[in-house]
């Protein structure tokens, strides 16, 4: 009986993903787009690893960053390259580094770092993918929990998602449709499980102290990369506050005191590269618009040329 209603709840976990995965979803496999085979002779693949200004929130995974910049690459290479959507909402840099640990598999040539999702310089110590244990253990990505949420906080909200996670729920009496969706998205979460810290090493000495998990995290990221002969390229998304800029300067000065001799790790300054407070360009002062992320891949098409040819030299 539990191996037919686990056998159940995977059909229904692979339908959903299928609905899903061209709107606001990760593949089976838990990055965004199209799942990838073996490579291509003489393909190159770029991570693109970030919080949900990676992952392109609101926009089909066509729209999103990663794609948009792997077109505007495919246009000026003469082999295969793709750039891999490994963004995640909510996540931060304490992240990164087991994300290019989950999806070696994928044979990468690079890595680009893309912005970062807390603003205050901290970097929460929590790896989303790993607290599902089937991830953990199968590389597989359960989605049905999150759709059930989702599907919730939509109803909650009058299909206005953003609404729903800048705000909690409320239950009131007598919304027993809330009541229902909400017990099914309880019992979907069975799937999942927390995920311990781990303790964090000492902190580079460059770092600032209120910004040592995050210059930390990003160490210990970049160094995996460079472990694995990955040229690393770290980018800052635009500010939103002034803050932020201190904050990407200790960053900056912990790269060059820890990486400052490695031809094989940059940092880009995209702090100004777009105008937040354009309409057209980000849809809510952080998130980008397809017509911004196309901007932002302008920008990051010659460093990003100059990635993939020092990974042909590493």
């Amino acid at each position: 009986m539990l191996a037919i209603a686990a056998a159940a709840v995977l059909a229904a976990d692979i339908y959903v993903h299928h609905r899903l995965s061209k709107y606001a979803a990760v593949n089976v496999w838990g990055y965004r787009g199209e799942v990838l085979g073996r490579k291509q002779p003489g393909e190159k693949r770029i991570f693109m690893i970030g919080p949900s200004t990676v992952f392109g929130v609101g926009f089909p995974p066509e729209d999103a960053l990663p794609a948009q910049l792997e077109r505007q690459l495919q246009q000026r290479v003469p082999h295969p390259v793709r750039v891999v959507n490994l963004g995640m909402p909510g996540e931060d840099a304490y992240a990164y580094r087991a994300t290019i640990e989950d999806y070696r598999y994928l044979k990468p040539d690079a890595v680009i770092f893309y912005g970062d999702s807390n603003i205050t310089g901290e970097s929460a110590p929590i790896v989303l993918r790993h607290q599902s244990p089937i991830f953990r253990w199968t590389g597989y990505s359960p989605i049905l929990h999150i759709a059930l949420r989702e599907r919730f906080l939509m109803w909650r909200h009058d299909g206005k998602i953003q609404e729903a996670y800048d705000d909690k729920v409320v239950f009131r009496p007598g919304d027993k449709e809330a009541g229902g969706l909400k017990a099914a998205a309880d019992v979907a979460d069975f799937m999942k499980s927390t995920e311990a810290a781990s303790a964090s090493p000492a902190a580079p000495p460059s770092c600032e102290k209120e910004f040592k998990n995050y210059c930390t995290s990003m160490n210990n990221a970049v160094t995996y990369a460079r472990s694995l002969g990955l040229p690393a390229l770290v980018v800052n998304q635009p500010y939103e506050t002034p803050f932020q800029v201190h904050i990407q300067n200790a960053l900056r000065q912990m790269l060059r005191d820890r990486h400052g001799n490695d031809a094989g790790v940059r940092y880009l300054d995209m702090g100004y590269g777009i105008d937040l407070k354009d309409s057209t360009l980000t849809y809510d002062g952080v998130h980008l618009t397809p017509a911004g992320n196309a901007k932002m891949a302008s920008q990051l098409l010659e460093p990003a040329l100059e990635l993939l040819a020092a990974a042909g030299r590493d």
